[in-house]
């Protein structure tokens, strides 16, 4: 009942075209702020790709590419269209979407994560920020996925969606998918998580849209903090960009 009192009110606000930032604050220390307008380096702070090489198996539409990041303006991660073969015990196979993915040198247990950014504009642009286990996937913890389909602006601000997932590699869940709703989605919004040891709590702009309290005891480990902005498999166009201003953390 409260998710779903909670979702009301996101699309009150959404539909009344309300962008006013919510009361929410971390009753927490701020422990880090990372200003990617102001910062020299990636390498310092976050690696570069998936820990589990260029390409995952279940998705051979796209790869991790170096090329596509850079600290212009904010952290820009994106998604280009660049063929490029890789060689399998299967043999070779042609991969066409490269994109861009970063996460965290530093690992977290508990915490409020608060990232400040811009989607693409783009049809089939799959972008993404998310926190991960350090040993062993699951958990996971999706503060947005988008999914922009065949529209550009992620169905009219729509269709941004939170979950979690527990469980073990070989029987794993998810809490479900939920669509939460931005108003201007093509500017700068605050996506936020509140993780605990009693739940997990999704902010867009500091309003409270989803709470998690079931299965807590599979996100009592450290986990990291990735970004990345893929493509959909659909994808059929040459260029999508997420621009990243910051990512803040309390704990």
């Amino acid at each position: 009942m409260k998710n779903f009192i909670l979702t009301l009110k996101n699309r009150i606000r959404y539909y009344l075209k309300r962008n006013k930032t919510g009361g929410f604050y971390p009753e927490m220390l701020q422990a880090l702020s990372y200003e990617f307008e102001y910062m020299s380096s990636i390498d310092h702070y976050f690696f570069r790709g998936f820990a589990w090489g260029f390409y995952h198996p279940d998705h051979l539409y796209t790869y991790f590419n170096n090329e596509c990041m850079d600290l212009r303006a904010g952290l820009r991660l994106w998604s280009k269209l660049k063929p490029r073969v890789f060689n399998t015990p299967e043999g070779p196979i042609e991969i066409p979407y490269g994109h861009g993915v970063v996460r965290s040198k530093k690992k977290f247990k508990y915490g409020y994560f608060e990232a400040e950014l811009k989607l693409p504009e783009g049809e089939y642009s799959w972008p993404a920020f998310w926190l991960t286990g350090v040993d062993s996937w699951p958990p996971e913890i999706d503060v947005f996925e988008g999914y922009s389909d065949d529209t550009k602006d992620f169905h009219r601000g729509r269709k941004l969606q939170s979950n979690i997932h527990f469980g073990t590699k070989e029987k794993n869940f998810d809490a479900g998918a939920k669509n939460h709703f931005v108003f201007n989605v093509h500017g700068y919004n605050k996506y936020g998580v509140l993780w605990t040891p009693d739940e997990i709590s999704f902010y867009y702009n500091r309003h409270l849209v989803r709470t998690i309290k079931d299965n807590m005891e599979y996100f009592n480990q450290e986990m990291e903090v990735i970004f990345g902005c893929g493509p959909q498999r659909e994808c059929d166009i040459e260029y999508a960009e997420m621009r990243i201003k910051s990512l803040k953390i309390w704990q």
